[in-house]
């Protein structure tokens, strides 16, 4: 599945789907750093999905879900995964009202 998914990314580099499933494939294989480091890959091809952000705010790490959440609001303002990624980060934090 790994090289499958390889070379879908290289002859689609742009495709935030192939991206995110490869990552996913990387954090289920518990190769934690590679997943990292495909992830600011894929930001890099496509910084404006926000399929790749909403993936990014709930696999960050605790403390940086904040800056991150804020970076994706301001990069896709108007994408409902990345809108719903940040309503759960309020929502786990309980704070309902702003969720």
């Amino acid at each position: 599945a790994r090289s499958l998914l390889e070379l879908a990314r290289l002859k689609n580099p742009k495709n935030a789907e192939l991206w995110v499933e490869a990552i996913r494939l990387e954090r289920r294989a518990g190769n934690d750093k590679l997943a990292v480091s495909l992830m600011a890959r894929a930001l890099q091809e496509c910084p404006s999905s926000g399929l790749l952000l909403a993936e990014n705010i709930s696999t960050s790490p605790r403390v940086e879900q904040k800056s991150k959440s804020a970076d994706a609001i301001k990069r896709c303002p108007d994408d409902p995964r990345v809108i719903t990624a940040v309503a759960d980060l309020f929502a786990g934090e309980r704070k309902h009202d702003k969720a």
